[in-house]
Formats: structure tokens, C-alpha cells, sequence
């Protein structure tokens, strides 16, 4: 968490990571005044922390959308141990009454395709895009900083 906005109260937070090769590794977190910060972990146009801002009606509303999806909480890198390999997962970071709690959807959860399109719609609000960049085909490896799973956790 950026530590600038302990006096503020933590919305949400939304991160992509894993895969083995060129998957976009990164965290979005977002307050309830709309400050937020994007941390390009790996495989991304832009590395570190980016700050923004989007307003605060679009953060309810992603509130409210993030507290309508089936997440379920979990522990540790569940998408790693159940499966054997590193597959593409989304972290969702929430803050129900000021118990934060992260759920992790792996690549192949029959959920992911809701989440994903909220997360894009968190992403474009943001301008996000701009530090992920777009995917290069021709790009054979990216680099990852030491913690491949992005951990939007205050």
C-alpha cells in the first residue's frame, strides 16, 4: 500500500500475474477518494509505481460490482499448488468494513472471464493501459521482478 494514504480508507485493488512467458504482471490499488496507484511488476511497458486518480462515483461502482462476484478467499499461490505450473491469475483485493481480504482466480476457473471484464473496465478507468502496454508477439521472454505474484494488499 502506498504509504502516503494511510489516513485514507482502501477501496480495492486489482492485479493480473503468472504464466509462464509474457503475461503482464501487476497491482492497481485504488481509495475511497479515487487516488490510486498502478506497480508494474513484470512484463509491462512501464515498471513501478504510477499514481492516478479516477472519481469516486466509478469506485463505488466497482465496489459495488466486486462485492457481487463469487470470490472466495484464499491463502498462499492456490493457482501454483493445484495445478503444478504458473497459469495466468487475477487477484482481487478487498475491503469489507476494514477486513481486507484477497481471492485468487487462476486461469481456467470458470469465473475469471466475469472477473477479467471488470478488471478491464478498472484498467481503461484508470488508464492503466498506457504502463501495461500491449502485448509483443515477438517479444521470446520479459523480466520479472523477484515477486511474480502481484499482491494488491494494503
Amino acid at each position: 500500500m502506498d504509504e502516503t494514504h494511510n489516513a485514507r480508507a482502501f477501496a480495492f485493488g486489482v492485479g493480473r500475474g503468472g504464466c509462464l512467458g509474457r503475461c503482464p504482471s501487476y497491482s492497481i490499488e485504488i481509495w475511497t477518494d479515487g487516488y490510486g496507484v498502478f506497480t508494474g511488476l513484470g512484463c509491462v511497458e512501464s515498471m513501478g509505481p504510477h499514481v492516478f486518480a479516477i472519481p469516486g462515483t466509478a469506485v463505488k461502482e466497482f465496489e459495488s460490482q466486486l462485492r457481487s462476484l463469487p470470490l472466495v478467499t484464499v491463502a498462499g499461490n492456490a493457482c501454483v499448488e493445484n495445478a503444478g505450473l504458473e497459469l495466468p491469475n487475477i487477484v482481487i483485493t478487498t475491503n469489507a468494513e476494514g477486513k481486507i481480504s484477497n481471492h485468487l482466480l487462476c486461469g481456467g476457473d470458470p469465473r475469471i472471464e466475469k472477473v477479467a471484464v471488470l478488471v478491464e473496465n478498472i484498467e481503461r478507468t484508470a488508464n492503466a493501459l498506457q504502463w501495461i502496454g500491449e502485448p509483443d508477439s515477438e517479444k521470446q521472454e520479459c523480466s520479472h521482478r523477484d515477486e511474480p505474484q502481484p499482491k494488491p494488499n494494503p
